[in-house]
C-alpha cells in the first residue's frame, strides 16, 4: 500500500533498482504514487521476464523466480557500471571514481534529448519529476535538483 510506495520512492530517489511485483496490485501496480519509472522494464530484463512479474495467474514460484532474476540482472548492471575502467572509454583520461567521464556525460545528454523528443515523455530517474528536472543535469547519479534540495549546493 502507501508504505510500500513511500519506500519505493525513497529507494528510487537514491538510484536503486526496483523490481515491482505488479501481479499483487496495489502500490506495485502503480497506485499510491509509486514511481512510474520503476514500472518500466529495464533494458537488462527481457520482456518475457518482466511479463512474469505482472501475471497474477502464474504460480507464485514463477513470479518469485522472475523477481529474483530481475534483481540479479539489476545488481549485475550496477556492478558492471561500478567497475567501469578508463580503458573502456577509448582514450578518456577521467578516472571512473571521480564521477562520469565526458564520453558517458555525452551519452546521457543524447539519451535525454531523445527522451525529451519522444511522444511518451520522460521522467528523471533520480527525483521522479516529469518535465521539471532535466536529465541533462545528471551528475554522479543525482540530478542537480536533488543535490540542491539536500543542501549540497550543486552549481
Amino acid at each position: 500500500g502507501p508504505g510500500v510506495s513511500q519506500e519505493a520512492r525513497a529507494a528510487h530517489a537514491r538510484g536503486a533498482g526496483i523490481v515491482p511485483l505488479v501481479r499483487t496490485g496495489g502500490a506495485s501496480s502503480g497506485l499510491f504514487n509509486f514511481p512510474r519509472a520503476a514500472l518500466r522494464r529495464p533494458a537488462c530484463c527481457s520482456q518475457e521476464l518482466w511479463d512474469r512479474l505482472s501475471d497474477a495467474r502464474a504460480p507464485i514460484e514463477v513470479s518469485a523466480g522472475a523477481a529474483v532474476a530481475a534483481a540479479v540482472a539489476l545488481v549485475q548492471v550496477q556492478a558492471d557500471a561500478d567497475r567501469m575502467e578508463v580503458s573502456s572509454c577509448e582514450g578518456c583520461f577521467s578516472p571512473a571514481e571521480a564521477g562520469l567521464c565526458s564520453k558517458v556525460e555525452v551519452e546521457i545528454i543524447e539519451a535525454a534529448q531523445a527522451l525529451e523528443a519522444s511522444e511518451d515523455g520522460w521522467e528523471c530517474r533520480s527525483c521522479s519529476s516529469a518535465g521539471g528536472c532535466s536529465l541533462r543535469k545528471v551528475v554522479g547519479g543525482l540530478c542537480y535538483e536533488v543535490l540542491d534540495s539536500t543542501g549540497a549546493g550543486a552549481q
